[in-house]
C-alpha cells in the first residue's frame, strides 16, 4: 500500500521502506533464478477509467490470475521488475487517504515520499495483488534514499481488508523476520495507482505509490506455486 516500507519492524518501520536497482539477486528469498509472471495489459483495463468504475474495468478486462503463494522462505513466485526510486522528503502534512476499490494486478513502486522525520530510505518493489484486493505478494527491496544501495531483500505476503481508508494487513508468509509489513496501512486506490502510507507516529509517515502494470497472466511459476 503508502506505500512505504522501512527496517525493524514494518514495511513502513521507523521510517526505512522494507521494500524495489538492476535486477540484484534475491538472496534472501532462496532462489537462484528469479520467478516469472507474465504480466497481460488488456485494451478493456487500460480503458477502464478512473474511480471504483475504473477498477471494475480493470478487474473485468483481466483473466484468470496464476497462482503466486509459494513455501518460505521463498514465498511468492513474483519476479521483481520494478525501478529503483530514490526517497523525496515531502513538506507540509500528509495528504488524505480516500480508500477506494483496489485493482488487482502488477505494481511497480514508482514514487516514496516522508514526512516529518521520517528515515529516507528507497524502494525497489514489485507488488502483485489478487482476489479483488484482498490478497497482496510483495517482491524486492528497501534501498538507501539515493536507491544506490540496497539494505534489505525481501518477500512478503498477506492477505488485506480494507474500510474505509485503511488496509489491514495479516502476514502469511515473509522471507525475513520479523514481517517487514506492518499491521496496517492508511491507502487511496485509482484505477491505475496504489499509495500505501505507514506512520511511525509524530507525524512522520512514509508514502510509497505504486503503478499498475497490467494484468497477472498465467505463466510458468517457479518454485511449485500453491
Amino acid at each position: 500500500m503508502t506505500a512505504g516500507w522501512v527496517r525493524g519492524g514494518g514495511l513502513e518501520r521507523s521510517g526505512l521502506l522494507v521494500a524495489v536497482l538492476a535486477l540484484a539477486p534475491q538472496a534472501a528469498c532462496g532462489s537462484s533464478a528469479p520467478p516469472i509472471v507474465d504480466v497481460q495489459t488488456s485494451d478493456a483495463a487500460r480503458e477502464g477509467g478512473g474511480g471504483e468504475g475504473g477498477a471494475d474495468g480493470l478487474d473485468a478486462g483481466c483473466g484468470a490470475e496464476p497462482s503466486l503463494a509459494t513455501p518460505s522462505p521463498t514465498c511468492n513466485a513474483i519476479a521483481n521488475g520494478a525501478p529503483s526510486v530514490a526517497f523525496s522528503a515531502a513538506t507540509g502534512t500528509p495528504p488524505m487517504f480516500t480508500g477506494g476499490q483496489i485493482a488487482d494486478g502488477l505494481y511497480f513502486a514508482t514514487e516514496v515520499d516522508g514526512y516529518g522525520t521520517t528515515t529516507p530510505a528507497g524502494r525497489r518493489l514489485t507488488l502483485a495483488v489478487t482476489g479483488g484486493g484482498t490478497a497482496f505478494f510483495w517482491n524486492g527491496q528497501v534501498l538507501d534514499g539515493t536507491a544506490q544501495d540496497i539494505e534489505e531483500t525481501f518477500a512478503a505476503n498477506a492477505t488485506g481488508t480494507a474500510a474505509g481508508s485503511t488496509l489491514t494487513l495479516t502476514t502469511t508468509c515473509a522471507s525475513v523476520s520479523p514481517s517487514p509489513l506492518p499491521a496496517s496501512m492508511s491507502y487511496t486506490a485509482s484505477a491505475t495507482r496504489l499509495a500505501l502510507a505507514a506512520s511511525t507516529g509524530a507525524g512522520n509517515v512514509a508514502v510509497t505509490t505504486y503503478t499498475w502494470q497490467g494484468c497477472l497472466g498465467r505463466a510458468p511459476l517457479d518454485g511449485g506455486g500453491s
